[in-house]
């Protein structure tokens, strides 16, 4: 079970209080997750409410870039080969997009 980025690391814990996800902590007092999960608990009740006061990062490195579809039908791993070469290229053009991107905003020194 997650919340956020980091897992509950006591699941026993976490079934006994009855939290299954995120919604079930907000039935919970900040003192009780406190209690239970220390300082990160106070964390997870924030979270739950939707507070979180850290500053927004727009403007950083990108880490990583994906791309993806959904199936209709469960596909059988010798069938996905085609499907992986469809989005090994197109992650390759958006990748290419994003590159043009960036040389174009260092050659202009602005947004594209």
């Amino acid at each position: 079970m997650g919340v956020g980025h980091r897992p509950f690391r006591n699941r026993q814990c976490a079934r006994v209080i009855r939290v299954l996800a995120t919604g079930d902590l907000r039935r919970l007092a900040s003192s009780e997750l406190e209690a239970r999960f220390g300082k990160y608990g106070v964390r997870l009740f924030e979270l739950a409410r939707g507070i979180d006061e850290s500053p927004v990062v727009s403007d950083r490195p990108t880490q990583s870039i994906s791309v993806e579809d959904t199936f209709e039908q469960d596909v059988l791993l010798p069938e996905t080969e085609p499907m992986i070469r469809r989005l090994a290229e197109k992650l390759l053009r958006h990748n290419r997009r994003c590159l043009m991107e960036s040389t174009e905003e260092e050659l202009t020194g602005e947004d594209a």
